[in-house]
């Protein structure tokens, strides 16, 4: 796993506010391996957008709904 952080702000109750991070993760398991590319934008409120290989998801950090 590697992540480049930017501009990234965390408020006063430690969560994450704003910002974003690139992401790329690569390896094998017994399920086979993977290669993924994307990037993770911290939207506030408890949401993050999240780009892999070109789709997009909507997740929310406090109930785990991804959309």
């Amino acid at each position: 796993f590697n992540y480049t952080v930017n501009n990234v702000i965390i408020d006063q109750m430690g969560n994450l506010a704003s910002g974003s991070a690139t992401i790329n993760t690569t390896g094998s398991g017994a399920q086979g391996t993977w290669n993924y590319n994307g990037t993770i934008t911290f939207l506030g409120n408890g949401s993050d957008k999240l780009v892999i290989n070109g789709a997009i998801y909507t997740v929310n950090l406090e109930t785990g709904t991804v959309s």
